[in-house]
């Protein structure tokens, strides 16, 4: 099994941290039952139950997901928390009726379908970072939540960006010149790129740009800012370009930066991107 990971630091009314303290987790259910608790994300190793801050006052432990009870005694003085969550969902790893989930253990990209499931757990076995593609947000109807199911973003360092189809060509040029038949973008709609290759220097994959000028039906600038100053390119470039409108929280990505985190996102009702 996977367990999720919880640490805390132990102070007192003057904030000095406090060594020795004993650390008593229950279940949150009735009788209050002892939890069990372990020093490994597998559950090989139990860690005991009550436990003790260290020299710095630090605890920490992994468990099932849930919610508990932690009680921290010091001498006379004790502090207990009621209904701290614990692993997925903040409370149960188990997920919500009605819903279907996707776990992923392989290396590489994510694409996420339409009709895909409503969860996308990242639970691979490889330390590389993870890319997760939404699909566009005019074609969606439900929300959807990504989640480290891993807990530990040092292995999966997930990156959610818009898909981005439509091919275009951008000239080394001052300013650069993109050029995408009929691309229907007018002055200042937010725009992103990505490559198989290399893009010109002046411009990054999954940065927000917003359109600039458009020269005609088939070219447009970009700016950094909406009413900024038209980018320039430079250098050499190489592989497929390709550009998308939807964004992710306002921007060209979403990192999902803490162990064990997710987030759930909603199409907008308009198309331009998921929130």
């Amino acid at each position: 099994m996977t367990l999720a990971r919880f640490d805390r630091t132990v102070t007192d009314h003057e904030g000095n941290v406090v060594a020795g303290a004993t650390v008593t987790v229950r279940v949150e259910i009735p009788g209050l039952p002892l939890a069990p608790l372990y020093a490994d994300r597998e559950g090989a190793t139990p860690a005991g139950n009550p436990i003790a801050t260290d020299a710095s006052g630090d605890f920490g432990f992994f468990a099932a997901g849930g919610y508990y009870q932690i009680e921290v005694v010091n001498g006379a003085d004790s502090k207990t928390l009621r209904y701290v969550g614990i692993g997925l969902a903040q409370g149960s790893d188990t997920v919500v009726t009605g819903t279907t989930e996707r776990e992923v253990v392989d290396p590489g990209t994510v694409i996420v379908a339409d009709d895909d499931a409503d969860v996308i757990l990242i639970n691979k076995t490889v330390g590389e970072a993870t890319r997760v593609v939404y699909p566009l947000s005019a074609s969606s109807t439900k929300k959807r939540r990504t989640v480290d199911r891993k807990y530990d973003a040092a292995t999966n360092n997930i990156t959610i960006v818009p898909s981005r189809p439509s091919t275009v060509t951008v000239t080394i040029a001052a300013p650069a010149v993109f050029t995408k038949a009929a691309h229907g973008r007018a002055v200042d709609n937010p725009i992103s790129f990505e490559t198989t290759g290399a893009l010109p220097t002046g411009l990054a994959a999954d940065v927000q740009y917003y359109v600039k000028t458009v020269p005609t039906a088939d070219t447009f600038t970009v700016s950094e800012t909406p009413g900024g100053a038209a980018i320039n390119t430079s250098g050499s470039q190489s592989g497929v370009h390709t550009m998308g409108t939807d964004t992710i929280m306002g921007q060209a990505k979403y990192v999902i930066d803490s162990s064990g985190g997710s987030i759930e996102l909603l199409p907008l009702d308009d198309g331009t991107g998921w929130v």
